[in-house]
């Protein structure tokens, strides 16, 4: 009985896996009509509520804290109200971090700063000084709600590059939340490292890839990449952990996962891509989610997992060369020359031999003008004489009858 056990104590023993529940928090103008941060961050709706302080509510049931990414740019007439929603999540107990969405700046903001309004994606940069601002400013205000440092980041659409990654030294910003190949298959960003696990920067940059895994299709022979996502992604399977082929709760058997929600995943959308609540049927599944994963992981924050990395309990999968993420402007082809062909002065040039006018009417020439060709007088001569001889045959007849 004893051997039996610790056969199950062995096989059930939940070994250190981690999990990271990542909430990018942000209210752009396209996703709701009006109110945009009480209706997309808080989930307010005339029907019900589900946003972020139900997340907050239901973590706190299995004590896992969520890292929310608090976006100030796009709702950034509304300013106020989301430094509201940043000291909510920090006073609850609960990880804030920094989402950028600079595409959806006004003009103005961008004009004040002496900068162009264009490029407006953060994918799209070509110099560092437009990263800089951005990640410098609003990781500023970030700090003033939670009085905390900025420990990470995630681009809005994961849109980034090499510049980021430099802006966020420059901050003293330790860790991005960037890497997907989905945002490189989407045209979002330049560059992807094909991992799951934390790895490192040339620039000490730590980098916490969003977990994917490629799906092959089969008609069209190649494959794409699927994120672990809530509402679930068909292509992630939970399982519980006594599972009864002993697997683990995620199918791809994760010693490290990074989860994506959003501060709307609670609610519906409409056909025109509005949110709206229509009931609490994702909200209760999400709860029955955590339940499962809380069993096999252990639910961390930023700064806990940049305490396991120091401890060697997340050990880094290699240094990776910035300039791997580099966009790459096309050059511009120079235009073709055509080579200049030099004036020639009339005035020096030799006179050309005048030519000859033929005068047209006089070249024709009448039928009526051309001469026919004589017969031969001789010829004619003897026609005569035989016709002459023959009428005098004919009336010598005529006279002897």
């Amino acid at each position: 009985m004893a051997e039996v056990f610790l056969f199950q104590h062995l096989m059930f023993k939940k070994r250190d896996r981690y999990l990271m529940l990542t909430v990018d928090t942000e209210a752009l103008s396209h996703r709701a009509t009006d109110d945009h941060v009480r209706r997309l961050m808080l989930g307010e709706q005339e029907a019900g509520t589900a946003g972020v302080r139900e997340m907050v509510a239901i973590g706190d049931e299995f004590n896992a804290k969520h890292i929310f990414f608090v976006d100030m740019c796009g709702a950034y007439d509304r300013l106020t109200e989301i430094q509201g929603v940043i000291r909510y999540l920090d006073q609850a107990g609960h990880d804030v971090q920094l989402h950028t969405h600079p595409e959806k700046l006004p003009a103005s903001y961008w004009e004040t700063r002496g900068f162009a309004p264009r490029p407006r994606l953060m994918n799209e940069y070509t110099t560092d000084a437009r990263a800089q601002l951005i990640i410098r400013e609003f990781a500023g205000l970030l700090s003033e709600q939670t009085g905390k440092p900025v420990l990470g980041h995630r681009a809005g659409s994961f849109r980034w590059n090499a510049s980021t990654l430099r802006a966020l030294f420059d901050a003293g910003i330790p860790v991005s939340f960037n890497n997907s190949s989905v945002a490189v298959k989407a045209g979002q960003a330049v560059y992807a490292k094909r991992t799951n696990w934390p790895f490192e920067w040339s620039n000490g940059i730590i980098e916490v890839p969003m977990t994917e895994r490629a799906v092959f299709n089969r008609v069209r022979k190649d494959h794409w990449h699927a994120r672990l996502t809530y509402p679930e992604s068909h292509y992630f399977h939970f399982r519980p952990w006594w599972g009864p082929l002993l697997l683990n709760t995620l199918s791809d058997d994760l010693d490290f996962a990074v989860f994506l929600l959003h501060s709307w995943s609670f609610l519906d959308r409409d056909e025109n891509g509005i949110f709206y609540y229509k009931d609490d049927r994702k909200v209760e599944n999400y709860r029955k989610m955590l339940r499962r994963l809380t069993k096999d992981y252990d639910v961390i924050t930023t700064a806990e997992f940049l305490e396991l990395q120091a401890l060697g309990k997340i050990p880094l999968g290699g240094v990776e060369d910035v300039r791997s993420a580099e966009l790459i402007v096309p050059a511009i082809k120079p235009k073709k020359i055509k080579p200049k062909t030099k004036k020639i002065d009339k005035t020096k040039t030799e006179p050309k031999p005048a030519s000859k006018k033929v005068d047209t009417k006089k070249a024709e020439v009448k039928a009526s003008e051309v001469k026919k060709p004589e017969t031969d007088k001789k010829e004619v001569t003897k026609v005569e004489d035989k016709e002459t001889s023959k009428k005098s045959i004919e009336n010598a007849s005529e006279s002897s009858h």
